[in-house]
């Protein structure tokens, strides 16, 4: 279990990161993942790898970038 002095640590490490970024747009961060099918392979599609979009509101729709 971590002590209190390296959750410290960890949370100073995470502020600083945060204080890092230079611009930041208002949305949240959704996953996705897209259906394939294997080659070869009949049936049910395969669930790809995931993909993490940024997604927020442009002129009152939904709009992801």
């Amino acid at each position: 279990m971590d002590t209190v002095q390296e959750l410290e640590a960890q949370r100073d490490a995470i502020l600083e990161r945060m204080r890092s970024i230079r611009s930041m747009r208002r949305g949240s961060i959704n996953g996705q993942h897209f259906k394939t099918h294997l080659k070869g392979r009949k049936g049910l599609p395969f669930r790809g790898p995931i993909m993490f979009c940024l997604v927020g509101k442009g002129k009152g729709r939904s709009v992801s970038g």
